[in-house]
């Protein structure tokens, strides 16, 4: 992927590597990665540095893995967003995994679009 950058004052585009920048925005230790069906899943699992929590990270090309393939990969893996394995378990692209809700202010299923844009903006 690449993002449309400012270098001497011209629009460059400039490779990003997605996985590793929202590693470090959520400030995930990582502890494993690893990439599935042929490329088009990377499963990422960790524990993040602010709240200590066991995070699983699922991105997949969303226009080869749909909703019922992502589904059948949980499964597959035996992964569920029900037990405790994992606090929390980001996804990105719509989904239809069953969520829980964690506390007043989230769920243990997070979009990785939401996330990534919470995390790039936030304020101290």
């Amino acid at each position: 992927m690449t993002l449309k950058t400012t270098k001497d004052n011209e629009l460059v585009e400039t490779p990003v590597d997605m996985v590793e920048t929202f590693n470090f925005l959520i400030g995930l230790h990582v502890e494993t990665e690893h990439w599935h069906k042929d490329g088009n899943i990377c499963v990422v699992e960790g524990v993040t540095h602010r709240k200590n929590e066991k995070a699983l990270v699922i991105w997949r090309n969303c226009e080869v893995v749909d909703n019922q393939a992502l589904n059948r990969f949980f499964e597959k893996m035996d992964y569920s967003t029900l037990a405790r394995d994992f606090d929390v378990i980001y996804v990105n692209g719509d989904n239809t995994l069953p969520n829980l809700r964690r506390d007043e202010d989230g769920w243990k299923v997070v979009l990785i679009e939401e996330e990534f844009k919470n995390r790039m903006f936030e304020e101290d």
